[in-house]
């Protein structure tokens, strides 16, 4: 059977590229909205809502310009602002990004080579990652796919001998083109662009001293250089303003070569066994062809690789600069990832190209390349398709405002509050709670004087805690909570934690009544104070209890404190040593009052009337008898009411 012709098989090549963009949506759209936004999405889901002259002020007491937020505050105006919406922004970008490495794959080696970088950067954990992730991250590898593939076409263009009517023409189109493109991605992530721009430079003047005609290609290149820098002009003075008060900060990244190639899912010991043949294969892929063709490329082989390399290499120069163990900088690994995964599917070419038969190598020999070969891109996928699997398994999540929102949101009453413990965390949580008025931040330079007046006037306070060695590193929001609440509930979100505090009020300083019961022999109940007569369900209940001992105490004594319902069973309770464990009664001086507060949580009972009741015990768990006005009444003492609405 005859083989195939060029243009036959040429013709199946516009339909794998339909199927491969296909599943590039597909994989960024699948399950999209599962996961709550993250805090870096939060920002750009609540910058994306000011007006055009808001969003760029915020720009410019930030690092990064406000192209991004601009360009996805008109899609939202289009979409929507749901977590779909916002997303699917990148998404999109993610897809047209496959389609601009097939076009560069094709450009700097041949059309294989792109298909594979196609399906290569479709199915790359990261890509996906990124096109699911409402930051600029999908947008900035958009922006420098396209970028190169414009300035690899006006290179190309520059190689051949211009014609006054066609060539011309199309070079000023590229150049601006290129021109526009460049400025839209300084306005979204200028430190890259810059970079980027340098490199492209550089590059362009090593490719020009080869070529006899370099006037017509320096007068492209600065007219290029020149349109670019016009459009961000308005910017410059920004820039440099920035640069200057930035911090170079210490890279001290270990895993970023297994986030760089396998995305930020994927479990340490998951990715290392495919690390060493995706860095082989991307080596690979910095040669020559083994079986050289006639190659109809305008451009060195080398020049091409040069270009590969130099969009490597400066992703990660910025890394080096601005890398650091809290953050992962999504933005910068995209770019340098679609550099690996075009130069893994060159080297996966070459790799199918070295296993093809080889009559001079003999069959066994033949065999033996070919199971290498395979053995060794089966290694280096292997690890994308598990990265895959935990990321739609949600194994890596974000941490879940949504779920921590509505949780708020389904118990609080109206005597609640939010106490964020981070700046961080309030975009992405009032784009889930409604109540932004009942949102405070700390800490804060006087955090006994703002928790105070809260702790006075409310019942319940959730708090979200998140980085707290950070922001709190002594813990002081959370003993000032723990010394006048009661923790309610404890819930973890990632790596956010969910504390409910129930109010139970400061200490009282005296009695509310006042009372002569005596425990024992010696011990006197002189009095109580409670800090609500009211207990809606989940609601505390501070008893602060007055003592005196009559005479010394030899023994350790314990107390309790039971709400009993209707039918006389205790619905919760507090047992403890006086004063939270810290006034033992074998302390005690004789005539010396001591203060001691316990602190109930109303359990979700019934509507009615509930007794408070208290008594002591010995270690062995013995009641002291208790008499009031020289009467035995047992070993329980009745307080007061409560009523349960």
């Amino acid at each position: 059977m005859d083989k195939p012709s060029l243009k036959q098989r040429n013709h199946w090549v516009p339909l794998l590229i339909a199927l491969v963009l296909l599943l590039s949506a597909g994989l960024r759209t699948y399950h999209v909205d599962n996961q709550s936004l993250s805090r870096d999405e939060g920002v750009s889901a609540q910058t994306t809502k000011l007006a055009v002259a808001d969003i760029v002020k915020t720009a410019r007491e930030s690092f990064y310009p406000p192209g991004y937020e601009i360009v996805l505050s008109g899609w939202q105006a289009l979409a929507g602002g749901n977590e779909f919406a916002l997303r699917l922004f990148s998404g999109l970008s993610g897809v047209l990004t496959v389609a601009l490495i097939y076009r560069l794959g094709r450009q700097l080696f041949n059309r294989s080579t792109g298909l594979m970088a196609a399906i290569a950067v479709t199915v790359s954990p990261l890509q996906v990652y990124a096109g699911q992730d409402a930051t600029r991250s999908a947008w900035l590898g958009l922006l420098s796919a396209a970028s190169l593939v414009l300035t690899q076409t006006l290179l190309s263009l520059l190689g051949t001998a211009p014609d006054k009517s066609k060539n011309i023409h199309q070079v000023v189109s590229v150049v601006a083109g290129t021109a526009v493109i460049n400025a839209i991605g300084l306005y979204t992530h200028q430190p890259l662009f810059l970079l980027l721009l340098l490199t492209e430079t550089l590059v362009f003047l090593l490719w020009i001293t080869k070529r006899s005609k370099k006037g017509y290609g320096l007068i492209a290149w600065v007219g290029l250089l020149v349109a670019t820098l016009l459009l961000f002009a308005p910017w410059l003075p920004t820039v440099i303003d920035q640069i200057t008060s930035q911090d170079i900060l210490a890279a001290d990244y270990p895993s970023w070569l297994q986030d760089l190639a396998y995305g930020f899912t994927l479990p340490v010991d998951r990715a290392q066994d495919g690390l060493v043949p995706l860095v082989l294969l991307a080596t690979l892929g910095l040669f020559p062809p083994v079986r050289p063709a006639n190659d109809p490329h305008s451009l060195g082989f080398i020049e091409r690789v040069g270009w590969v390399i130099a969009w490597l290499v400066v992703p990660l120069i910025l890394l080096a600069w601005a890398g650091n163990t809290q953050q992962r900088l999504l933005e910068l690994f995209v770019p340098a990832n679609l550099t690996l995964m075009l130069l893994a599917a060159r080297g996966i070419w070459l790799s199918l190209e070295l296993a093809s038969p080889m009559p001079e190598l003999g069959r066994d020999r033949n065999r033996l390349v070919h199971v290498i070969v395979i053995s060794m891109i089966a290694l280096a996928l292997l690890p994308i398709f598990h990265a895959l699997q935990y990321h739609y398994a949600a194994s890596y999540a974000h941490d879940d405002y949504r779920s921590i929102a509505s949780h708020i949101v389904s118990e609080a009453e109206p005597q609640a509050i939010v106490i964020l413990e981070t700046p961080d965390q309030y975009d992405v949580f009032t784009y889930y709670y409604p109540d932004e008025d009942g949102i405070f931040l700390m800490p804060n330079k006087d955090i006994n004087g703002t928790l105070k007046p809260l702790i006075e006037k409310y019942r319940r306070i959730y708090a979200v805690l998140w980085n707290v060695e950070a922001q709190d590193p002594d813990h002081e929001v959370e003993k000032i909570l723990e010394a006048n609440a009661l923790v309610a509930g404890t819930d973890q979100y990632g790596s956010t934690r969910l504390v409910s505090y129930a109010i139970t009020g400061t200490e009282a300083t005296e009695p509310q009544a006042s009372i002569d019961a005596r425990f024992g022999e010696s011990i006197v109940l002189e009095g109580f104070a409670l800090s609500a007569n009211t207990l809606a369900p989940g609601e505390g209940l501070g008893v602060t209890l007055f003592w005196h001992t009559k005479a010394p105490l030899g023994e350790r004594y314990k107390v309790f404190v039971h709400i009993d319902g209707p039918g006389g069973t205790p619905t919760t309770q507090h047992d403890g040593e006086p004063a939270n464990w810290a006034a033992p009664t074998d302390s005690w001086i004789p005539g010396e009052t001591v203060v001691d507060q316990h602190r109930l949580l109303m359990p979700d009972a019934p509507s009615g009337t509930y007794q408070v009741m208290i008594g002591l015990y010995d270690q062995a768990g013995t009641r002291l008898s208790i008499s009031v006005n020289g009467e035995s009444i047992g070993d329980r003492l009745f307080l007061t009411n409560i009523i349960t609405p």
